[in-house]
């Protein structure tokens, strides 16, 4: 099954941000600037009653004494919880990264806040190994090797083919490759997924590899670096 496909970003446009993401970035800017009031004016009846202004002050304090100030969001994600639509921010704090999942009712009123740090998930050495191989034939020009690895869905949308015009897209939007300077691991579902981010001539790049339970690739992203570490 095919996760990701190959993404290229360059030049795109921007697309809207889905009304819940909006709320829950707003609620987020309001949460940590101390506008306790303005952060909870999307609350649902329920949360207003569990979640006062005095909870969410005394909330912030505890998440600053445990991981410093607040960044920046680092990733947005959409979800479910229990049958609900959700949004999960990743934060970027001072001394670790938190999860902040924003939870909505059939209204889209906001219905759950939760918020934790983040336990950075061990790299594989062998799934790091792999990515860095991908990527170093994908960047030599060695399409077939590249593939190798690629599950049956992979193969079949993208041959070497359409790989070496995959490859003149980043060399014209990144230039030549240089290094990769850092590399992180999560697991999405039943997958495992590589960040490596990797810096070009032109510009710096976050390459997304993901692998399946067989250890096949099954999605690969190659998009412009946000300059924000995820970790």
């Amino acid at each position: 099954m095919l996760l990701l496909a190959i993404l290229f970003a360059i030049g795109r446009p921007t697309p809207p941000r889905p009304v819940q993401e909006i709320a829950a970035r707003q609620m987020l800017g309001n949460f940590v600037a101390g506008r306790f009031d303005e952060a909870s004016k999307d609350f649902n009846e329920t949360m207003r009653a569990t979640a006062p202004p005095s909870v969410l002050a005394n909330m912030k304090k505890r998440m600053e004494a445990e991981v410093g100030a607040f960044q920046h969001i680092a990733a947005v994600h959409k979800r479910t919880e229990d049958g609900f639509p959700a949004v999960e921010l990743v934060l970027k704090y001072d001394k670790a990264p938190v999860s902040m999942v924003v939870v909505f009712d059939r209204s889209n009123r906001i219905g759950a806040v939760t918020m934790h740090p983040v336990v950075p998930e061990p790299v594989n050495p062998e799934l790091e190994a792999a990515a860095r191989e991908l990527l170093a034939n994908f960047t030599a020009r060695r399409f077939a090797e590249m593939s190798a690895r690629f599950d049956a869905t992979m193969q079949a949308q993208l041959p070497p083919g359409r790989l070496a015009g995959l490859y003149k897209d980043v060399a014209v939007a990144f230039g030549a490759f240089r290094a990769i300077t850092a590399v992180r691991q999560e697991t999405a579902q039943q997958f495992r997924v590589i960040d490596m981010t990797a810096s070009f001539e032109l510009d710096t790049a976050t390459v997304r590899v993901v692998f399946d339970q067989a250890g096949k690739i099954a999605g690969l992203y190659i998009r412009p670096f946000d300059g924000k570490s995820p970790s």
